[in-house]
This record gives C-alpha cells, structure tokens and sequence, in this order.
C-alpha cells in the first residue's frame, strides 16, 4: 500500500513529518506565498536543512525581513543548542527576525530558549495548522504538489536525487548493569550481563539466552544458561535448572541445584559483541568527489515520536 493512503488523502501532521526534507521545505515556501510574503533565495545543508529569506508585508513602511530555517532530517526535533545556533544566524542578518521550523518539535529547554531570543518555534502542528487555514482548493493544491509520487524517501541534499535505503552491519557491546534483581516471575528474551544477579524467593524465572554476573545470589526457582565469574549462591528455597559454570558454588541447605555444572578455571572471556543491522538513506547516484558520498541520513517514519530529547509541540508558532 503506498505510504499517502497510510496518512490520508489529505494533508495530517503526521503526513506532514513523514515528508522528504526538500517536499517539506517546497511546502513551506509555498505556505510564505500564499500568506502574501516575497520570497528570497533558499541555500541547503549537507544534513537536509533549508534556509531561506522573506519579506513580511512587501513594499510597505512594515516590511519586515525574516529569516526562515526548516531543521536537518536528522534533527528533526531540536534542543537548545540548534536554537542559539540559528539564533546566531538570524542576528547575522541584520534587523531580521527567525522562524525555526522543526517537525518533530522542541524540547522544554529549547522552547524557553526560543521565547527569550524572539525565535518563532513551528513544530508539524504549526505548519498544519497554516495549510488548514488556506482555501480548500489552495490546500489541496499545495498538498498535491508535495505528497505527488515517492514524497517520503529523503532527497541528497547534493544532487537532489532519491537517496537509497541500505543495510549497515555493525557491532553492539553489551553494557553491564550495577545490579538485576527479579522479584516477579519472567521469561527473559534478551541476554543478562550485570555485576550481581539476584532472584528473590517465590519467584520463578526463565532466561532464554545466557546470564553472565559477577556474583548470583538465588532464593527462587531459575532456568537457563549462567556463567558466573564469582560465587554462585543457593539460598535454602532455590531450585536451580540448565547449565552452571561458576568460580565457585554455595548450597544452603534445602537448595536444589539440579544443573549440569563446571568450575570455571583460568580467565573470564568477556562478552562477544552483538551483530546488529541499522538502515541508513545514502546517495546512490553521485560521487565522493561531488560530496554525494558523504551523504548519510537516519530513517525516522516521521518527525512524531519525541525521541529521548523529551520532544513537545510547540504552543503558538504557526505561520
């Protein structure tokens, strides 16, 4: 099913963010048109960012130059540290003021900051809110012209060709976590590897791949693969399924250890790195030489989900 009948024949926010960088940025000066605005030259960033000039009330005594910035598809969202940057930019121009257009919207921090630097913040929300306000037929129009043909695969931002979507194979390390307690019953999918493991009593739980501590202590019922590099503790009510290879191994009476098991002799082999497949949008049609090879965008399906930055909307900034 092709992706515009995903987000509706017409235009939602959620369309909207999903849109190639150049789509959204020829959707946004057809938006500055429509609101009677001149429009200046536009210049593009290696990461997809479009920044342009315009004119506020044209040919009036309350002409007003602004300067207009649509963020890099990989920062579809922003923190307070893109906000001083175009800030920067906006006092280099001179009696300017700023418009920073970020689909995925802004942190806390980075709203705050806008307000006292005077930059308007327009998160997807805004630009929605600006194409909603517009005729139906001028809408639609606007809307035909960006979402016509594959409007959701990124442009390069050197050719302006599609990028293409490749697989990338990298290593994962595992991080080792202070402490796992279990204190409900689970099955665990996903590898262990802490400094000390602990399952509490009455609980049972089931590790599908290998656990890997320094130290386990366990009161509950356990099943799987364990390597130990200390002490293996059985309290009195544990009952112990799978394979063991430990340092050394403590009973208490009442324990069932119930394990195929190995002292471990000589040292620790650390744990392997992990094989994992991420997607990267690249260049496919130019060259190193032309700037095209350096190209390497991050797929997002949309500009939506926040992310850790901890992403709002924005309050008032529209067009």
């Amino acid at each position: 099913m092709e992706r515009w009948r995903l987000v509706g024949v017409g235009p939602t926010p959620e369309g909207i963010a999903a849109l190639d960088w150049l789509r959204l940025a020829d959707l946004v000066r057809g938006l500055v048109v429509e609101v009677g605005c001149e429009l200046g030259g536009s210049q593009v960033g290696m990461d997809g960012s479009v920044v342009f000039g315009m004119v506020e009330r044209p040919g009036s005594e309350q002409a007003q130059r602004v300067v207009v910035k649509l963020v890099g598809w990989n920062r579809w969202g922003v923190g307070p540290e893109e906000v001083e940057q175009f800030a920067e930019e906006v006092r280099r121009a001179r009696e300017a003021r700023g418009i920073l257009v970020a689909p995925a919207g802004f942190s806390p921090t980075a709203k705050m900051l806008a307000r006292q630097l005077k930059i308007e913040a327009v998160d997807v929300v805004g630009v929605w809110s600006a194409l909603q306000r517009l005729q139906q037929e001028r809408r639609h129009f606007l809307w035909q012209i960006a979402s016509g043909g594959d409007a959701w695969s990124p442009s390069c931002p050197v050719c302006l060709r599609k990028l293409v979507k490749q697989a990338v194979q990298s290593e994962l390390l595992l991080a080792c976590e202070v402490e796992r307690v279990f204190v409900a019953d689970a099955i665990v999918a996903d590898m262990v590897y802490c400094e000390k493991l602990m399952v509490a009593r009455d609980v049972a739980v089931q590790f599908l791949q290998q656990v890997r501590a320094n130290r386990m202590e366990i009161a509950g019922e356990v099943t799987g693969d364990l390597l130990c590099d200390g002490p293996l503790i059985l309290r009195p009510s544990a009952v112990l399924h799978g394979r063991v290879a430990a340092r050394a191994v403590q009973v208490e009476d009442g324990a069932q250890l119930l394990a195929s098991t190995t002292v471990l002799r000589g040292g620790y082999n650390p744990v392997p790195p992990t094989q994992v497949t991420n997607w990267q949008w690249r260049c496919g049609h130019g060259r190193a030489d032309n700037g095209c090879g350096q190209v390497v965008f991050e797929p997002h399906e949309s500009g939506l989900e926040g992310g850790e930055g901890g992403m709002e909307g924005s309050e008032n900034g529209e067009f």
